[in-house]
């Protein structure tokens, strides 16, 4: 006869204790980092784009402008960003900059970063 066990209980025992609290405490850190942009009281710069303020956002690139990055350019230049309401400044990267704190920092809203 085969014992049906709840879910957390077959967890447990398939992973060690100490993974479980790797895992909770990666998931720890990925919520507060996913609310650094939860306060309302952030200020939004605006630029005075064709009579109209928008609001200015920056996107900062993991390295130099290569292919990859194409689609944020294209958008740039035929216009699609200001299509939506926003002025974007692309910001170039470089071995000197690092994403993350450029993010975290507040001085980029978006980030194109590497996955390893």
């Amino acid at each position: 006869m085969k014992l049906h066990l709840p879910f957390f209980q077959v967890i447990a025992e398939v992973f060690d204790s100490r993974f479980l609290n790797v895992i909770g405490f990666a998931l720890s850190i990925a919520a507060l980092l996913g609310c650094q942009g939860c306060s309302s009281q952030q200020d939004v710069p605006s630029k005075r784009v064709g009579g109209a303020d928008l609001p200015s956002v920056s996107v900062q690139l993991n390295w130099y402008p290569e292919v990859e990055h194409g689609g944020a350019y294209e958008a740039l230049v035929d216009g699609t960003y200001l299509h939506h309401g926003l002025a974007v400044e692309i910001k170039p990267g470089s071995r000197e900059t690092p994403v993350a704190p450029e993010l975290l920092l507040g001085r980029s809203q978006f980030a194109i970063t590497n996955a390893d």
